[in-house]
């Protein structure tokens, strides 16, 4: 077995796929939950059940039908996986940061505290949006940045401000709502940043069952 992990953890796909069988047959891990790590593109898990990548709008459904608090996952990892572009160019705009922060927070630690506090800094977060049209804007008429990057900018601010949102959701029973979170993953692409459903498998990954 710790040859087995350690082949894994080494990148053999195989083994990663032989590890994976393992913890489903001991029911460590559902065979719905290695079909969404599948869906989201995950090469081992798409081995073990044979399915196809989809994009996260289609996988959403399944996601936040399994729990709704894996949906608040993924709008944080997502959002998380685009601040570093964001403060890129809006250095002192804490909004997204911080209603990201709190979301994870309230998900580690219930509270009404910060339930509360969670919708406050989604308005922080969605002021961003508007600093990214008054700063972003001029960088891209100046051909500093692309139309898709300011995008991407304009929605990982969205995407923080839902997770804020998803908190006051998640926490009355409902699920959050995932549509700033599905056009950040085009417009990452798009903008040369790579795909982001790498960034929300690992940020949901470590809570399937």
């Amino acid at each position: 077995m710790r040859a087995l992990e350690r082949n894994a953890d080494e990148g053999d796909l195989s083994a990663s796929a032989r590890l994976l069988r393992q913890r489903i047959r001991l029911g460590e891990l559902s065979e719905g939950a290695a079909l969404i790590l599948a869906r989201l593109g995950d090469p081992c898990a798409a081995q073990v059940v044979g399915c196809a990548s989809e994009r996260i709008a289609e996988v959403w459904p399944a996601l936040v039908g399994l729990d709704p608090a894996l949906g608040l996952r993924a709008l944080c990892a997502g959002g998380s996986a685009g601040l570093p572009y964001l403060e890129r160019w809006l250095p002192l705009e804490e909004g997204p940061r911080l209603a990201l922060a709190m979301a994870e927070a309230w998900l580690k630690a219930p509270s009404q505290e910060r339930i509360r506090a969670a919708g406050d800094l989604a308005q922080r977060a969605r002021a961003a949006v508007d600093q990214v049209n008054a700063q972003a804007l001029g960088r891209y008429r100046m051909g500093m940045i692309s139309g898709a990057e300011l995008r991407a900018l304009e929605y990982t601010a969205w995407t923080a401000r839902d997770a804020g949102i998803g908190v006051l959701e998640v926490a009355s029973g409902e699920a959050p709502a995932g549509d700033s979170l599905f056009q950040l993953e085009r417009l990452f692409a798009d903008a040369g940043w790579g795909d982001l459903r790498g960034a929300v498998r690992a940020g949901i990954a470590p809570f399937l069952a």
